[in-house]
């Protein structure tokens, strides 16, 4: 290499003499050569801290021609995975007293619904704010959590707030959904203090929070995605099988390397004939949507391919877990889960979802065998978050037996699957009898209602699954009552979707349904009823109905026992999003949206138009939180008068004793024997009786309560006001009082009316 010079470099090139070309060509490589070393030793170095796309995942080359993932890639994937983060919250438990504290074995409905009896729940994607205010900054607001105190709200619930979906490269957006990949808070729902923030005002105004855990069947994260690396320590954590070189040419070809595809029977029929593949699962018999999906060529971090077999649950983007690896990885995440929520950030409900465990093993004619898995881990989880002082609840649709044996040792609580969805049909159709019969199903089935959280809608819409009228894996189809006849409960499901399809057009149903769910909200099932058909036009008209019957809906589930949960979009009023809001596509692959319209609680978002996470305001009939509060005609004011009256009576922890027969087929009824009363000894019930037709209708009951004399029965819920919004007609006739005579009581319902009567005994003679 030259001499340098000391004097400095000329301002222009100057050509060197002819001899030392040479020379200074073999020096300008080198310091190009120096140069790119330098930048490729500076890009290594980087890795760690912003590392770039792994090559080929977006690539679209063949997955063969993917090369080995970054060193650098796969430490940041391990930083971001649960399992390694769930090492992390074992020690913090591991060797100290957390773990000893309660004893956790017993579930306690009784204490949670002292607690906090009623719940909001909220979805992300649906809460409008301003754009650069996360989702818990916009909860915490105080005007909003003054108002909701004055409804009596007594928990808040809103999910899902973890970073859920999928994660491609290194993109951590949260998409919506319902498959948590990580531990963490998504950005659009804020971080850790945000969300600290959001409890103590909470607690500040008598209410607690809860959050959902990991579930059973989550997204493609960082877990799964090393796990199809073959990163040591995370092969068991989902249900995978590594598929041998010479069975590929059996799986249908994908276009990366990450497409989960689902093989078709004779491709999985194969595979079982080669020992691959497990014998039928119990899920065909459960009705469990699980299945096996494969995954592309996937290069490991050994630098072999690789192509995995996967249990899927519904759709290839949603892995199941395995709980019953030797490993434990599973179980390490889901536990890890529950110190994190429970122990860590103080939530006092946990909300568990756990079905896919339900039919992920073999089918061998063993009733239990199908639900071994999940009852194992609804136990085990439900004691740890008791044990850190949470309480749990189940948010699965399961059949009845299942439920059963789950309530037994199992949650605190489950979501009620079964009578809401059957008591919005009644609102849709105008027939209540598939709503009583959930009920004496229920009652047969030995489930209590206090141990029942019970919403007005869950979900995006109507859920016809019918879990409760589902034939047993085992044993022969229940045998129902419907209309006067014992008859197939499958022929009553096939009558129940006769009343949907009957109340709602074709077109309609057809573009607003995903899987067994008629996706919609309870204002836009009280305007279908109604026969709306365009919001643009005759809405305002028929706004005092559409709330009438949304009050109707509301009432009717908070006045049975156990627990209440209202929705964020019941609050706003909001109605579903008319199809030409959203791109066609989204509508065509995912209809769940047009019920998940964006409203706001708080005041001072009018000008927002959309959600943080992309969502399109709906139409909503009611003002702020804060504002329905300080009128007393307002939707929010009726529905505190019933809460009011739940409270007072202590309807939370009362017992369903009866559902008396009914003349009117849209009319049901409830008798609930109500907790003792510490000023009058005397026994008490509560007689609801609500009308989902749009009738009169004058109903007659015998009232069973023996040895008791019924001596008075008096409304609780007021005539107008609560239930007459100030907008409404005022011919409406005024509120007949109920007839009582020798044990038979009669009254009358205007359409869409409750009414709750307290029916109070003499007291017994003085000895």
């Amino acid at each position: 290499m030259p001499q340098q010079h000391a004097t400095p470099a000329p301002a222009i090139p100057v050509t060197p003499p002819a001899g030392n070309r040479s020379r200074h060509a073999v020096y300008l490589l080198f310091r190009l050569l120096a140069v790119c070393t330098l930048l490729y030793l500076a890009g290594t170095c980087l890795q760690g801290c912003a590392p770039r796309t792994p090559q080929g995942q977006e690539s679209g080359l063949p997955s063969s021609d993917v090369p080995r993932a970054d060193p650098g890639y796969v430490q940041w994937l391990s930083r971001q995975s649960m399992l390694s983060e769930s090492q992390r919250l074992a020690d913090i438990v591991s060797g100290s007293a957390l773990q000893w504290r309660k004893g956790g074995l017993r579930p306690a409905p009784a204490a949670l619904l002292r607690e906090a009896d009623t719940w909001l729940t909220v979805r992300p994607e649906s809460v409008l704010g301003k754009s650069s205010e996360p989702l818990f900054g916009v909860l915490a607001d105080r005007r909003v959590w003054q108002a909701l105190q004055k409804l009596g709200i007594r928990g808040m619930l809103p999910a899902p707030v973890h970073v859920t979906g999928g994660l491609w490269g290194y993109d951590l957006t949260a998409v919506r959904g319902d498959d948590i990949i990580q531990y963490g808070f998504a950005d659009a729902c804020g971080t850790q203090e945000h969300f600290l923030h959001l409890l103590r005002m909470a607690n500040a105004h008598g209410a607690v929070l809860g959050t959902m855990l990991t579930p059973a069947a989550t997204g493609m994260g960082p877990d799964f995605f090393l796990a199809a690396r073959g990163k040591p320590g995370y092969a068991g954590i989902y249900c995978m099988i590594d598929l041998p070189r010479d069975s590929w040419k059996l799986l249908p070809a994908v276009q990366s390397e990450w497409q989960g595809t689902f093989p078709d029977e004779a491709a999985v029929t194969a595979l079982r004939g080669k020992g691959l593949l497990p014998p039928p699962l119990a899920a065909a018999r459960t009705g469990n949507p699980l299945r096996w999906a494969v995954t592309g060529e996937v290069r490991g971090i050994d630098g072999e391919l690789r192509r995995w077999a996967y249990l899927a649950h519904e759709v290839p983007t949603r892995p199941v877990l395995n709980w019953t690896d030797p490993s434990a990885a599973a179980r390490r995440i889901m536990s890890g889960s529950v110190i994190r929520q429970t122990g860590e950030l103080g939530t006092a409900l946990a909300g568990l979802t756990l079905q896919p465990f339900s039919g992920a093993v073999i089918d061998e004619n063993d009733q239990r065998g199908p639900a071994a898995p999940l009852l194992d881990a609804a136990r085990t989880l439900a004691a740890e978050n008791r044990r850190y002082g949470g309480w749990s609840l189940l948010t699965d649709t399961m059949q009845l037996p299942l439920l059963t044996a789950l309530l037994d040792s199992g949650p605190d609580m489950a979501v009620d699957m079964y009578t809401p969805p059957m008591a919005a049909h009644a609102l849709l159709t105008g027939n209540a009898q598939a709503l009583r019969l959930s009920l004496d199903m229920l009652r047969t089935a030995g489930i209590d209602h206090r141990r029942l959280m019970h919403p007005v809608m869950w979900g995006h819409g109507i859920d016809y699954t019918l879990a409760h009228l589902a034939p047993p894996p085992y044993g022969p189809e229940p045998v129902v009552q419907w209309q006067g006849s014992r008859i197939r409960a499958s022929a009553v499901q096939r009558h129940i979707m006769d009343q949907l399809r009957a109340a709602v057009d074709e077109p309609v149903l057809h573009r607003a349904t995903a899987g067994r769910v008629y996706c919609t909200t309870p204002a836009g099932i009280a305007a279908q009823s109604l026969g709306l058909k365009d919001q643009r036009t005759g809405l305002r008209a028929i706004t005092p109905e559409i709330i009438r019957g949304t009050l109707l809906l509301a009432s009717w589930n908070a006045l049975l026992p156990g627990g209440f949960m209202l929705d964020g979009r019941d609050l706003a009023g909001a109605m579903p999003l008319p199809a030409a809001s959203l791109p066609e596509e989204d509508v065509e692959q995912h209809p769940e949206l047009l019920g998940r319209g964006a409203y706001a609680l708080g005041s001072g978002y009018d000008s927002v138009m959309i959600s943080r996470q992309g969502l399109p305001a709906a139409r909503t009939l009611h003002d702020s939180l804060p504002a329905q509060m300080l009128h007393d005609g307002s939707y929010g004011s009726a529905m505190a008068a019933v809460l009011s009256a739940r409270r007072r009576l202590g309807v939370p922890l009362a017992e369903l004793v009866d559902t008396p027969a009914v003349s009117g087929s849209g009319t049901a009824a409830t008798v609930l024997a109500l907790p003792p009363d510490n000023v009058r000894a005397a026994p008490r019930w509560l007689l609801v009786c609500a009308n989902f037709s749009r009738k009169p209708q004058h109903e007659r009951f015998t009232l069973r309560l023996p040895p008791a004399v019924i001596e008075t029965a008096k409304d609780i819920l007021p005539a107008d006001g609560a239930f007459a919004p100030a907008a409404a007609p005022t011919q409406e006739p005024q509120r007949t009082p109920p007839g009582l005579q020798n044990g038979r009581l009669s009254i009358r319902l205007q359409p869409w009316e409750i009414r709750a009567l307290l029916l109070e005994a003499a007291p017994a003679p003085a000895r």
